[in-house]
């Protein structure tokens, strides 16, 4: 984590020397009482997720991409489901190496699960707060 907060900035510029477009910080987003906290909106419809590997992990993103949306699948999906947007650009950043970035479509299937299970635990832990206060 300490070296995505260190090279993150510097990948988000690369970035938007890549795909261009309006690419803006932001903190928190919530929806219906969860947050997500993207590392960067992309223009209307988009959202940027920088990963910053160690150098063997993201030779291995290099190798077989799916790896690297299949590790942050549910991540990506909540930041979607909760901003509203279309699309996360997953980008995975090493100093002096080919860059990979991913897009990701939402998917409404998994999305609805995700909503479901989350409205499902805030019934549970209302409950539980009540019970131990």
């Amino acid at each position: 984590m300490l070296r995505g907060k260190e090279l993150e900035a510097e990948a988000c510029q690369l970035y938007k020397l890549i795909k261009g477009g309006d690419v803006q910080e932001v903190g928190l987003c919530v929806d219906n009482g969860c947050g997500s906290s993207p590392d960067r909106l992309v223009d209307t419809k988009g959202l940027l997720e920088v990963k910053c590997p160690i150098l063997a992990t993201h030779v291995g993103y290099a190798i077989n991409n799916k790896s690297l949306v299949s590790k942050y699948f549910q991540q990506i999906q909540g930041q979607l489901a909760i901003t509203g947007r279309e699309w996360v650009d997953l980008f995975s950043y090493y100093p002096g190496m080919k860059t990979i970035i991913i897009r990701v479509e939402r998917d409404e299937a998994f999305i609805e699960a995700l909503q479901s299970a989350l409205k499902e635990f805030c019934v549970d832990l209302d409950r539980i707060v009540k019970e131990i206060q």
